[in-house]
């Protein structure tokens, strides 16, 4: 079902937690609002499911108008019909896993053969079948998750709104059960909004991003349009681009100069200009090699300070002559790994640095 946000304001007394919200999830599509801590992201979604009462805006979702600050309208939240999972798993240990699921199912007194069935649907569904009169007490923190899943989905509900689910879990339970959700999420065709501060997780589980930023949205658009094209330096920091430097138009045509460094840079885009502007640089587009390339532009000399091995890659902090340090993360299949004290060339093609703004205006 489609969820709208329009110029959405929320404060928590004089200071504006939300501010200028505007925000549209199509029918079916997953919308991850991800950011720092205190950005706004969940004071948004509890907006949305009726938790927070914004002091300006309207919220649509489907054809009913949820909340409408100058008509008036705030619908409670038991009346929206939006499931939320929340951080915390908030499963009772001493009732079995059928009694957490079935619950929502009970206050609507509900007959004991459409709870039978929608609960061992719901089960299914996330993976637990033959789990319904196991004691949740003994569960593991992912089956925990999945029964606090399954107490949502028993509702069916319109909108399904998650609040970091995943970040109490271990590193590869987190990666596993990304893709079984997305996989959930696509199979029922399921409005989704997740919020997070992990953008690995949000471009594996987002039709479309919303990046925020102060309580606003700083950027929105595909995984692939934040990821390659970040609004900001501030936002490639976040998305994790390690290399950022402030830079200074140069004379010279395509060229800009390190602002704290002799270095300078050649890049494809010569447009930006003034005293806040950051050069990017991925550490997987830095190339490094024990001999001096033959690239014409954007080749420094250096010496590793740190080689960290990870397994299919290699990390490496290079300190440039007469310039930063500088990261790389290379392939391990692309040679030997170079050791701390090595001395070593750096490039970077003009094409992979990007020149963008401090912030988002």
């Amino acid at each position: 079902m489609k969820v709208t946000l329009e110029n959405i304001d929320l404060k928590y007394g004089d200071t504006y937690a939300v501010k200028g919200v505007n925000a549209e999830i199509e029918d079916g599509h997953s919308l991850v609002l991800l950011g720092k801590s205190g950005c706004g992201k969940t004071s948004t979604m509890r907006c949305i499911a009726g938790l927070e009462t914004p002091v300006r805006g309207r919220i649509t979702i489907g054809d009913q108008v949820v909340f409408d600050s100058e008509k008036n309208i705030n619908i409670p939240s038991h009346k929206r019909n939006v499931g939320m999972v929340f951080q915390s798993y908030a499963v009772w240990p001493h009732r079995t896993i059928f009694e957490n699921v079935a619950f929502p199912l009970q206050m609507k007194n509900l007959g004991k053969k459409e709870i039978t069935d929608r609960v061992d649907e719901a089960l299914h569904l996330v993976g637990l079948d033959g789990f319904q009169k196991r004691g949740a007490s003994l569960l593991s923190g992912g089956q925990m998750q999945r029964v606090a899943l399954a107490r949502s989905l028993v509702m069916r509900p319109s909108v399904l709104l998650l609040d970091e689910p995943l970040s109490n879990l271990d590193a590869r339970l987190r990666d596993r059960l990304r893709i079984e959700l997305r996989a959930l999420q696509q199979k029922l065709n399921l409005t989704c909004v997740y919020v997070t501060h992990d953008q690995g997780e949000a471009l594996a589980l987002a039709d479309r991003i919303a990046l925020m930023q102060n309580g606003k949205l700083a950027q929105v658009g595909s995984p692939g349009d934040i990821y390659e094209n970040p609004a900001s330096a501030s936002i490639a920091d976040f998305l994790g681009v390690t290399n950022i430097f402030p830079v200074l138009k140069n004379g010279h045509p395509g060229t800009y100069k390190m602002a704290e460094h002799r270095l300078e840079l050649t890049t494809v885009d010569y447009t930006l200009d003034g005293d806040a502007i950051k050069a990017c640089i991925r550490p997987e587009d830095v190339i490094v090699s024990g001999q001096r390339p033959d690239a014409d532009s954007n080749n420094w000399a250096g010496e590793v300070s740190v080689a960290s091995y990870q397994g299919s890659n290699v990390r490496y902090l290079i300190e440039l002559d007469g310039g930063p340090a500088i990261e790389a993360l290379v392939s391990r299949r692309d040679g030997p790994p170079a050791g701390k004290g090595n001395r070593v060339w750096v490039t970077a093609s003009p094409s992979d640095i990007q020149i963008l703004p401090a912030e988002v205006a």
